[in-house]
């Protein structure tokens, strides 16, 4: 009798993380959405991005006029070339670096979607992949998922701000002992915590030194 499911599936339960909280993850979110539903002043921000970010009033509009002229709702893959034109030079001026629309460009169904499109193509079975601790819990299902073995870097309470935050001398020593992978999510989700640049560029490490850090293919 074939099985129903690959084994791959048994990744997505995180026992891992069962085991650490003592209960499913599942139920230990119910237990926090039952909380904040208990105490003044208390959200849980889990699903209120398009409630704190709505559309912008003009977006109904563009879009109700877009279906009357018969625009096809079925675009290129990558996504439609003038959308991807239109953001480019935005997102090149975000990052501080040339983005080509046609070439380094994709839009996705949301951010989940794009994770696991990049981590699919850019993590191998076995390969050993840092995450921040905590940090957006998808990130480290999908890299279970892909058989990564996962190393976590515990975010720590920065004396001056209070911000949990990850070291820099935890990521190299990640490194060193043979990882090809940091994956943290800035701003954070669920601390909040935003690195500066200087974290972001590794702490004034040069390419030189993330190249010899950083085993390659």
């Amino acid at each position: 009798m074939p099985k129903p499911l690959t084994d791959r599936t048994k990744q997505l339960a995180m026992a891992v993380r069962d085991q650490h909280l003592g209960r499913p993850i599942l139920a230990a979110e119910r237990q926090l959405f039952e909380f904040a539903g208990r105490r003044e002043n208390l959200v849980s921000l889990t699903h209120a991005d398009t409630v704190a970010f709505p559309p912008p009033p003009t977006a109904g509009r563009l879009y109700t006029e877009a279906l009357q002229a018969g625009v096809n709702p079925f675009s290129n893959f990558l996504g439609d070339d003038h959308v991807r034109a239109t953001l480019a030079p935005r997102i090149a001026r975000f990052l501080g670096t040339d983005v080509n629309a046609e070439t380094e460009l994709a839009i996705t169904s949301g951010t989940q979607n794009a994770l696991f499109a990049i981590l699919s193509m850019a993590v191998e079975y076995g390969d050993k992949v840092m995450v921040a601790d905590p940090d957006y819990m998808t990130l480290e299902k999908n890299l279970r998922f892909f058989g990564a073995h996962v190393i976590h870097l515990p975010a720590r309470a920065v004396p001056e701000t209070g911000s949990l935050e990850i070291s820099l001398d935890d990521v190299e020593r990640g490194f060193e002992a043979g990882a090809r992978l940091l994956v943290f999510s800035n701003p954070c989700n669920p601390t909040g915590t935003v690195y500066d640049s200087s974290f972001v560029a590794g702490g004034g490490t040069s390419c030189e030194e993330v190249r010899r850090l950083r085993p390659c293919r």
